[in-house]
């Protein structure tokens, strides 16, 4: 035997060890989704997450998620574990995953002990589905994974209480481990009706009658709990709310009262819809969106390569099972569809759709995963000859992989993009003063609208607990609603169980765009950039008196990470802020240690505090030069540097021929 067989020998025997296949689908599952473990950070509705937590008030927690999922039990439980590293919680919410994909994995293995190779295809598979692309909202999903790992928990302990002699300890278990998750949010609800059909495949052959009677004792105590939380959920919760702008309702229910027919053929639709989408399409939908995938961007080919490397490795060691008469084919078919049809009952009860193409919509999916892949390998085991088998898994797994790996680079590259946000902002902005409306136009990032915005800003500035008031609000155009922009018009915003109380001239504009450009927090001193664009809107209610300058806080290092290096943008709005307080010589200083080190705008309308100072300090043959910079870099200034020439003309020194030459330059009116 030569040196390589050797290796690979002793390598496959250490895969097929009692940690070895864990092992791979955890190094699998990290290199996937938490390659950059450091560099992503919270999105979406983690900014609510960690805002609750930090308040450390239970009943505050609880009236939030009252609205719609009450028991959020993990979150605080997490969080005094955790504390605010999201790095913390990226890793956390990969492990309920992985260990839950585990659970259910071990719980296959039970009915099928002979095809353990094929069951590892499975789990490796789900695991990196694409169906369900939102991995990296870390924060949020570790309650649905916590729910997820209680299920598979669950099934774990049906499969040993069928099998083996300690039938009450493991029954016990199973309805203890299957009650939390049901309760703990209703993503894999829906699964406990795909349970009587694994009992019935894990039963000893019998008799049908006696094999279903058997089937029904053990099926009884889970359905009563099913039925206990569908009653709780579907008819008693709601009525307990005010409101149920934010209750998942049964519109299937309503629907069939309403129009039986048309709502039946809406729930084929929706079926055959989102079957096809988990076993196909979804695997193929990104890899063929040539709009999104550019070739020449080294982030596809890292991730196209880490998936051909890993679908290697999983074909290396996952030699396919040999064909037993166990009739796995068949059986894992029926189970896959038994678990696809029950996993997709709570959305298609509340009228959604994995495939759907809205933002959140990859989540629907999380509950139909498992039965979704098993129906496909089963497929796989069926059609495909078996010294294919493990390539066509393996093209599979890349394409799963390459899918995952891409999206975690957006979302890298966004996390990157809010802290640019946060810190330029903490630059700019030492301190918001409480009860400030940020009039922002348009959301700070797509993985941070309004609402998240609100809860990041809290989080940036307030250092004391302010129960259910929120100290400030971010307004968007659509945010504004029926609030009408005049000095004193009231900003009230009631989210859940949180009240936002302000004013518009209690009001900061802020605007942010995409480096090179920097941050902009602005008032009528920039009116007419055309940067700013609608949001020119904003300037004569941006009151800058909000802007606590004096404030020594900074922003907490577990969040939002350490400070960035000082790049031009630091200098800018350290510029802006003297600019504010009037400190012109500060000003100077600033743009000079900037140009010292190699950094300037690349917009005209960064230069204008310098302009502002070189007047202040009557420097004007520098302010006439640089006037005609700002002019030459952004014309449509031009309205704006004719207005502050004009304004000019009331300060002490200006050579009037001088200025006289400029406003004929810019052709001012």
């Amino acid at each position: 035997m030569t040196f390589i067989d050797s290796l690979s020998s002793r390598a496959r025997r250490i895969y097929q060890s009692k940690w070895g296949f864990p092992a791979f689908l955890l190094l699998a599952g990290f290199l996937t989704m938490l390659y950059p473990l450091t560099q992503l950070g919270y999105y979406w509705d983690d900014w609510e997450v960690v805002y609750l937590t930090r308040l450390a008030n239970p009943a505050i927690l609880e009236g939030y998620f009252f609205f719609d999922r009450p028991l959020a039990w993990p979150y605080p439980i997490f969080a005094s574990l955790l504390g605010a590293q999201p790095f913390a919680w990226h890793l956390l919410t990969l492990l309920l995953r992985w260990a839950g994909t585990l659970c259910f994995y071990q719980a296959l293995l039970v009915l099928w002990p002979g095809r353990r190779s094929a069951l590892q295809w499975v789990s490796l598979l789900v695991l990196v589905a694409p169906a369900f692309l939102q991995q990296s909202i870390s924060t949020a999903f570790s309650r649905h994974f916590t729910a997820y790992l209680l299920c598979g928990l669950s099934f774990y302990f049906t499969a040993l209480a069928v099998r083996t002699r300690h039938k009450k300890l493991f029954w016990m278990l199973a309805w203890l481990t299957g009650a939390a998750q049901i309760f703990t949010i209703e993503y894999f609800a829906g699964l406990e009706l795909a349970r009587p059909v694994f009992i019935w495949m894990l039963l000893e052959p019998a008799p049908f009658s006696q094999k279903l009677k058997r089937t029904a004792q053990f099926w009884l105590p889970f359905l009563a709990v099913f039925l206990v939380f569908g009653w709780w959920r579907v008819a008693y919760y709601p009525s307990l709310l005010s409101t149920q702008q934010f209750a998942s309702r049964a519109r299937f229910v309503t629907g069939l009262m309403k129009n039986p027919l048309q709502t039946i053929m809406g729930l084929l639709v929706s079926i055959w819809l989102d079957s096809w989408y988990l076993v196909s399409q979804s695997w193929l939908s990104l890899i063929t969106d040539s709009e999104k995938i550019d070739l020449l961007a080294s982030s596809v080919w890292f991730a196209l390569g880490l998936g051909a490397v890993l679908g290697l490795l999983a074909v290396f060691f996952n030699r396919a099972d040999d064909d037993q008469p166990d009739g796995f084919g068949k059986q894992a078919f029926w189970l896959g569809l038994a678990g696809l049809l029950a996993g997709g009952v709570p959305v298609w009860m509340i009228g959604r759709r994995a495939s759907a193409a809205g933002n959140f919509d990859s989540r629907f999916a999380i509950g139909m995963l498992l039965g979704a892949v098993l129906l496909m390998v089963s497929l796989v085991w069926t059609l495909v000859l078996p010294r294919w088998r493990g390539w066509v898994l393996a093209f599979m797994l890349a394409l799963g992989i390459f899918s995952q790996v891409y999206v975690v680079n957006t979302y890298r590259r966004e996390w990157s993009n809010e802290l640019d946000y946060f810190w330029q902002l903490s630059w700019r902005v030492p301190n918001l003063k409480p009860d400030t409306a940020v009039l922002g136009g348009y959301v700070p990032s797509p993985m941070l609208p309004d609402y998240d915005a609100s809860f990041s800003l809290a989080l940036l500035y307030s250092g004391q607990n302010t129960g259910t008031r929120l100290p400030y609000w971010y307004f968007t155009w659509d945010g504004m609603g029926d609030v009408k922009l005049k000095d004193g018009a009231q900003a009230d915003v009631n989210f859940r169980n949180l009240k936002y109380a302000g004013f518009i001239g209690k009001s900061v504009m802020i605007f942010h765009q995409p480096p090179p450009g920097c941050l902009r927090v602005a008032d009528s001193f920039y009116s007419g950039d055309p940067i700013l664009g609608a949001q020119n809107n904003f300037l004569p209610y941006s009151n800058l008196n909000q802007i606590e300058t004096e404030s020594s806080h900074v922003p907490d290092p577990a969040i939002f990470g350490n400070e960035p290096p000082h790049g031009w943008c630091y200098y800018y709005q350290k510029a802006d802020l003297s600019r504010q307080l009037g400190q012109w010589g500060k000003v100077l200083q600033l743009y000079k240690q900037a140009a010292a080190l190699g950094y300037s705008p690349s917009q005209g309308g960064e230069y204008l505090p310098l302009l502002e100072a070189y007047a202040q300090n009557g420097q004007w043959q520098p302010a006439y030069q640089l006037t005609k910079k700002i002019a030459g870099t952004t014309q449509e200034l031009k309205p704006n540097l004719c207005a502050k020439w004009q304004g000019y003309t009331a300060l002490p020194g200006l050579d009037a021929g001088l200025a006289a030459s400029l406003r004929s330059e810019l052709a001012c009116p």
